[in-house]
């Protein structure tokens, strides 16, 4: 997966982080989000699953969701392959 990083300011402004998501139950989702300093993190979201959980646990994951330890992080998202894991 090609993430772009911001390199100057006028970068870091329009920068939007990615995210991806893994559904690990029906009230449990994943949510992995890559942060502007060149790294990414994986949060555990409970959901209700009432409507959507996909855009539920997007809407949850500053509030409700936990860090997931690396180890655990990176076989659910290959995709980011060597990019730091943040602390």
């Amino acid at each position: 997966m090609a993430t772009q990083f911001p390199k100057t300011p006028d970068e870091a402004e329009k920068w939007q982080p990615t995210f991806l998501t893994v559904s690990i139950h029906r009230n449990v989702v994943v949510v992995a989000k890559t942060r502007i300093e060149g790294a990414w993190k994986a949060y555990v979201v409970p959901v209700s699953g009432e409507k959507d959980h996909w855009t539920e646990a997007l809407e949850r994951w500053q509030q409700h969701g936990s860090p997931l330890l690396e180890e655990y992080a990176r076989p659910m998202f290959p995709r980011f392959g060597d990019l730091e894991y943040a602390d």
